[in-house]
């Protein structure tokens, strides 16, 4: 992930999305997984569990098993929202992850989004809709958007 790694306890605000938890970048990377995972419930445990190998493998263990207490939060969370309120607090999350990153750092975010995306093996056109809410909110939609053309040619109809 690079430079991603050394902004990951930078911001220290109150967050709207878990009650008593403090804006970070892991809580809205995870928030952003979560939008994912969610966007395609019938394969969300094969995104879920590659959202826990690429932290365990990115954060190392201790950050990793903040990431999956934070991922499971949010998937609990969630539940208490209708679609678009919950949309409304990820894009709150994406907006300030974009007010302290830099581009390439937020193309990052939008690679590891396809991947997840992809975890299962299948696009699909609400998975390439997810991705492209994502890098709008990031900020990246027109950067991003071959990577993303590329995510809709995968989409199996």
């Amino acid at each position: 992930m690079g430079k991603i790694d050394n902004i990951i306890n930078d911001i220290e605000r109150q967050s709207t999305l878990l009650i008593g938890e403090r804006n970070n970048f892991m809580l809205q990377l995870m928030a952003l997984s979560a939008y994912i995972i969610n966007v395609d419930v019938d394969s969300g445990m094969r995104k879920y569990t590659y959202v826990c190998n690429f932290v365990n493998n990115y954060f190392g263990t201790e950050k990793a098993q903040r990431c999956h207490s934070l991922l499971g939060r949010i998937l609990n969370e969630q539940r208490n929202y209708n679609p678009i309120m919950w949309a409304s607090k990820i894009e709150e999350c994406a907006r300030d992850i974009a007010s302290y990153t830099t581009v390439e750092e937020r193309l990052l975010i939008v690679d590891y989004l396809i991947l997840v995306a992809k975890a299962d093996g299948v696009a699909t056109p609400l998975e390439a809709m997810g991705v492209t809410n994502a890098a709008a909110w990031l900020g990246v939609a027109p950067v991003a958007e071959i990577k993303i053309n590329q995510l809709k040619s995968e989409i199996v109809q």
